[in-house]
């Protein structure tokens, strides 16, 4: 995920204001999320009815962004065939200046894999030398809607099938929460979700990864907000399938960091390890992450707890940042280099 993966299909560039959308541009390009999230919120897991809907509102705008770290370059489209020759066209450009910066691993969002022939995908990152880190993202479990909760396992299931097909060794769960019960009912669901797919994960040779995310993010995003809570899941489950991906922007704060850490080791259940900075002050907390060296996180010293633990696989750079993705995305790509070789 060093430029997070191809191209993600952009959320509808809308906000809601007593629960009606208006559009707002910012020099002319759409501003990201509110509208799409709340209806994926609306129809958790049900891609086909959250489009449906998004296209009742507004028939005539398919928002796509060449990759989320590029939002700022927007395209409209009026017709699928159009979409999805613009998509093909941005992948390739993101996997030849991924080969040609010499990056060697990519996490690959499921949005951007939509109307994609995954073999052919597989075959561009097999030619570029690009080895698939994981897929993201699965997960978003609970819920008080008992179909709700079904219609999620059915996604994660197929999230599972395209990664084995893809070749992705993992996929990143995105636990999710829901604010109208319990966090300790939707821990509760999560791990009955996890333990579900684990069938399925099993024989398709895909691991999951539980990623704790910070606790502002507990409401609504996911119940599993440190690594402590995410290491009891895994134990509970036990099995070599589940893991969990350590993410320093969502774990930095934590006195027990460390301790959880040498854990993972212990149970050889440590899968992916993120990394970013904690702006100060921070603008946004979900769009100004830094780049490595940028602010607070003592990212050298949770690196050496992760190795210590064992940990040998990829470190993902993982920057949502308005102030980064503005700027011209090669560049960018040079300063994520740089960075990580210095503050990393």
């Amino acid at each position: 995920r060093f430029v997070f993966g191809f191209f993600a299909p952009a959320s509808p560039s809308v906000q809601l204001k007593s629960e009606t959308a208006n559009w707002v541009t910012d020099n002319g390009r759409a501003n990201f999320k509110q509208v799409w999230n709340k209806l994926l919120d609306q129809y958790p897991g049900d891609y086909d009815s959250a489009m449906a809907k998004w296209v009742e509102l507004f028939p005539d705008q398919i928002p796509f962004t060449v990759t989320e770290s590029e939002r700022s370059t927007v395209g409209y489209f009026r017709y699928a065939e159009e979409a999805g020759k613009f998509v093909n066209e941005n992948e390739k450009t993101s996997i030849e200046n991924y080969s040609k910066a010499g990056i060697k691993g990519i996490s690959i969002w499921r949005n951007v894999l939509e109307g994609q022939d995954l073999k052919t995908v597989k075959k561009q990152l097999d030619e570029a030398d690009l080895s698939i880190v994981s897929l993201v993202r699965g997960g978003f479990f609970p819920s008080v809607n008992v179909s709700e909760r079904a219609l999620a396992i059915e996604d994660n299931i197929k999230l599972i099938e395209d990664a084995a097909v893809l070749g992705a060794p993992l996929i990143v769960l995105v636990c999710g929460s829901d604010g109208r019960q319990s966090l300790e009912t939707s821990r509760e669901q999560i791990q009955e979700g996890i333990e579900k797919l684990l069938p399925i994960a099993i024989e398709n040779g895909v691991k999951l990864a539980i990623e704790p995310l910070h606790p502002m993010y507990a409401g609504d995003k996911s119940a599993v907000n440190t690594l402590a809570q995410a290491n009891d899941m895994v134990e509970a489950i036990n099995s070599a399938y589940v893991g969990v991906a350590i993410d320093v922007y969502h774990l930095w704060w934590d006195p027990n960091l460390e301790v959880e850490i040498r854990r993972c080791g212990r149970n050889n259940s440590l899968f992916a390890f993120h990394i970013c900075d904690w702006n100060v002050p921070t603008l946004d907390f979900l769009t100004d992450r830094g780049l490595m060296g940028d602010g607070c996180i003592p990212i050298k010293k949770i690196r050496s707890w992760v190795e210590e633990a064992g940990f040998s696989g990829f470190n993902e750079v993982e920057i949502f940042s308005d102030k980064y993705w503005a700027m011209d995305q090669e560049e960018y790509l040079d300063k994520i280099k740089l960075a990580y070789l210095k503050h990393s």
